[in-house]
């Protein structure tokens, strides 16, 4: 990514309550921005991992990564958009994100 991209993003950031970062099932840890995830930190902004494509991988598999990312600290939130499944939670999450409530950790399966 170029300098200014990374300062228009620095910039969005700074402007928003959350961010999504949108990962793909089949290789979460690999389609993670660590960067971007950096600077929401420093920030303090709420980070809210989507992990997309979930009808593509084993419900034992997604339930490890919900489980991993939790251990971590880390909000995550398990959807397909081709499907439509776990609109409800991201929803829900984003909803307690903004009124500031308790531990955003807990999830559950679409």
């Amino acid at each position: 990514m170029l300098l200014a991209d990374w300062r228009t993003l620095a910039r969005i950031i700074r402007r928003s309550t959350a961010v999504l970062e949108v990962l793909d099932a089949r290789d979460p840890q690999g389609t993670r921005s660590p960067r971007a995830e950096h600077m929401t930190k420093a920030m303090e902004k709420k980070l809210i991992l989507v992990i997309n494509k979930v009808d593509l991988i084993p419900r034992e598999a997604v339930s490890g990564w919900l489980e991993y990312f939790s251990s971590m600290g880390l909000t995550a939130v398990a959807i397909s958009s081709l499907r439509g499944t776990g609109k409800g939670e991201l929803l829900r999450v984003m909803r307690e994100v903004r009124r500031g409530d308790g531990d955003l950790r807990r999830h559950r399966l679409p």
